[in-house]
């Protein structure tokens, strides 16, 4: 594994970020969290919690990054079986976020801190939607195909 660019105290923000969202709530229990391996060129190495709920069988990853151009970003994947749903790319078809603006500190104002905050606010804010709410409940599923294309830009 290389080296990864997060501190301790890093993971520890992420941690205490992280624990802010509804998800543990909703009976999700997040787990200690690893460095992910990044292959694509414009992304560095990752930071990975996983939120489980035993009764739905649903997982969340939720990945924390710094980019080569140095802000961080978030992704937030909803998985049932074999079916991934990408909060991201559903936030943007349904206009809740912009497609350039996205789960990203760039920009926002404030230390990083502050702007990893303002990210999990995002997050909160759109996980708290019904339609969403419906998935974590295991009630229902939305099937959006995911935009590859839009990866490193």
């Amino acid at each position: 594994m290389s080296n990864s660019i997060y501190s301790e105290e890093d993971i520890s923000r992420f941690k205490e970020c992280i624990d802010s969202l509804i998800l543990p709530k909703m009976g999700f229990h997040r787990d200690c969290g690893h460095v992910v391996e990044h292959t694509h060129p414009m992304l560095n190495d990752g930071y990975r919690f996983t939120f489980k709920k035993e009764t739905v069988e649903i997982t969340i990853e939720i990945e924390i990054r710094k980019t080569q151009k140095g802000f961080e970003t978030l992704s937030i994947t909803i998985c049932h079986g074999t079916e991934h749903l990408n909060l991201l790319e559903w936030a943007i078809r349904q206009r809740k976020l912009d497609r350039q603006r996205g789960f990203r500190t760039e920009y926002i104002k404030g230390d990083p801190y502050q702007k990893l905050n303002a990210l999990i606010h995002q997050a909160n804010r759109i996980l708290n939607n019904t339609s969403i709410q419906d998935v974590l409940k295991g009630d229902s599923w939305i099937h959006i195909p995911f935009d590859w294309t839009s990866i490193g830009k």
